[in-house]
């Protein structure tokens, strides 16, 4: 699988090629692989979202250096694809030296069928009132390092009111 960098590179081969990749089903950022761009990683996932369009069977954001991690990019970002993942998507964040609280409101996946979270450990997770929709197809969950916040629902009203298929599994 091409990184999404590497897709978007390929536009300059040829005209037939530039709008190509705005519809990748997959979108996977790493800041690791894009530390040689000079306009930095958040500009270019919201670029690219900016950009791209259709259904998304996965979509993966990795952040491991402090200076990408950007918490209100974070919750626009899953909030920008949350209707389009009809597949995977994961969120990691992997900064061991996260001096800042970051919350995150975790919007309503309804198409989702896996979600992966494994954040620092100053953050906080609120999750979506069921009144705001419901996560119909997703069928597994995985939150590693997690705090959830009061101002959201809570993980069993989640489940039982808004993941049917997780209660079957």
């Amino acid at each position: 699988m091409l990184i999404t960098v590497e897709a978007i590179h390929t536009c300059v081969l040829s005209p037939m090629w530039r709008d190509l990749w705005t519809r990748l089903p997959k979108l996977s950022f790493h800041d690791n692989e894009t530390s040689t761009l000079n306009w930095g990683f958040a500009n270019l996932v919201d670029a690219t979202l900016t950009r791209a369009y259709g259904v998304l069977n996965f979509f993966e954001i990795r952040i491991a250096n402090a200076a990408n991690l950007d918490v209100p990019r974070l919750g626009s970002w899953a909030r920008a694809v949350a209707p389009r993942v009809t597949g995977q998507f994961k969120l990691i964040v992997a900064v061991l030296d996260a001096q800042q609280h970051t919350v995150i409101d975790l919007p309503c996946f309804p198409r989702a069928r896996y979600i992966f979270l494994c954040l620092t450990t100053n953050t906080e997770l609120r999750l979506p009132m069921p009144s705001t929709g419901n996560f119909a197809f997703l069928n597994a969950l995985d939150l590693f390092n997690l705090r959830f916040g009061d101002g959201g629902a809570s993980m069993g009203d989640l489940i039982s009111s808004s993941c049917p298929d997780c209660l079957m599994s």
